[in-house]
């Protein structure tokens, strides 16, 4: 990978890695400070809400402005706002609803910074390099998932809440200093620029115009509704099952994450794909299996066995399908689509959450993951009959 996608890279892990102590210290201060757990995920609300709310609107910024300049000023004022709740906290001033509209604020910065760092990769590197790129993207995310809380529970024992919250200030002046050297292509851009507001719908037209694209976004918004309750039944198999306790719960989860990393990992040193639909359809259709693993065998190493594969094949699903995203749709309209995606799949996750939560009510964990393996299977059926996506 050349200079300047090594810079986009290494700032993108700083970040990662601060969001992910950061908020083990929101978390951990809210409840700490308060014993509410309903102020607790009012706090993570803040900060998944805006991306959910600002999708079409930071996407369009990052069609609209430089997306260097756009990157830049995000991680300067997300490091003034983190520091100043570190400074808070350090001088015991920090209060709940000063953290609340901080956290909020710090999300909406990060609302308009990610589109525009996914639609700037395919500038940064050749085409045939563009998958392998988004791998390593994948991987520093996903790695971060799995280092970014160990790092923050040991910052929080050590120095506190607050030192977490300094540390994620740091790295946000730490990217904002690479991305400053960042050396961006401009994207061509019309003489005669439409309207902020008619701009936004810029998204739609470019899924009406890519009925592909748009059906392969779908399948992917889909599978994640019918994928991400799983993590929701862990704690109670963990618990009231298998009886492994909390220890038990966090090798679970490790080998979901472990599994998305290896997959990023790998399909970084691959580099090229022939053939993108065998790798999503196939994926989902894997991941289905896995899941209905589970809720038919509910045994300890079972589980293991499926996290583990299904977070390969959802690692593999994430790098493939967005190295094509980045590849099909046209270059001015990245920002958009990259923020009605982010959008969607962040808006259908919590509303997964909650129906899967209601349905505890009238059938087992266990039930609901045969449900979901069906459902995932069902996903991947749907992707055959997306126009044109079987080609790819």
């Amino acid at each position: 990978m050349n200079g300047a996608f090594r810079k986009l890279w290494a700032a993108q892990t700083l970040s990662a890695l601060g969001d992910r102590a950061h908020q083990i210290a929101l978390t951990w201060w809210t409840l700490a400070t308060t014993g509410s757990l309903a102020l607790t995920g009012a706090m993570l609300i803040a900060t998944t809400l805006p991306f959910v709310l600002l999708g079409p609107v930071a996407g369009t910024a990052a069609d609209r402005w430089p997306r260097k300049r756009v990157m830049v000023v995000c991680d300067v004022l997300r490091a003034g706002l983190v520091l100043g709740v570190a400074w808070l906290a350090w001088q015991h001033l920090l209060t709940p609803p000063l953290l609340l509209v901080a956290s909020a604020l710090i999300t909406c910065l990060t609302a308009f910074f990610t589109p525009a760092a996914m639609s700037v990769v395919p500038a940064l590197v050749p085409p045939e390099r563009v998958l392998a790129a988004t791998a390593r993207m994948e991987a520093s995310i996903e790695g971060m998932g799995i280092l970014g809380p160990a790092i923050g529970g040991l910052v929080v024992a050590a120095w506190g809440a607050e030192g977490a919250f300094a540390i994620n200030g740091l790295s946000f002046l730490a990217s904002a200093l690479l991305l400053g050297v960042l050396a961006v292509p401009p994207v061509e851009a019309p003489e005669t620029p439409e309207p902020f507001l008619q701009a936004m719908g810029g998204g739609l037209r470019v899924l009406r115009a890519h009925p592909t694209v748009a059906g392969a976004l779908a399948g992917l918004a889909a599978g994640n509704v019918f994928s991400t309750p799983v993590l929701l039944f862990l704690p109670y198999f963990a618990k009231d099952v298998f009886l492994v306790g909390a220890r038990g719960l966090g090798w679970l989860e490790a080998c979901l994450g472990v599994g998305t990393v290896v997959a990023a990992v790998a399909w970084g040193r691959v580099g090229q794909v022939r053939r993108r639909f065998p790798v999503v359809a196939g994926g989902f259709a894997g991941m289905g299996l896995m899941v209905l693993a589970m809720g038919l065998w509910p045994l300890y190493p079972v589980h293991l066995a499926a996290l583990l594969g299904t977070g390969l094949l959802l690692g593999s699903i994430n790098v493939v399908i967005l190295a094509w995203f980045q590849e099909r749709v046209p270059a001015p309209e990245l920002g958009r689509f990259f923020g009605i995606m982010t959008s969607v799949s962040l808006g259908l996750v919590p509303m997964s959450f909650g129906a899967y939560g209601l349905l505890t009510a009238v059938a087992t964990p266990a039930h609901l993951l045969v449900v979901n393996g069906v459902g995932l299977l069902c996903v991947a059926g749907g992707l055959c009959l997306v126009p044109g996506f079987r080609r790819e």
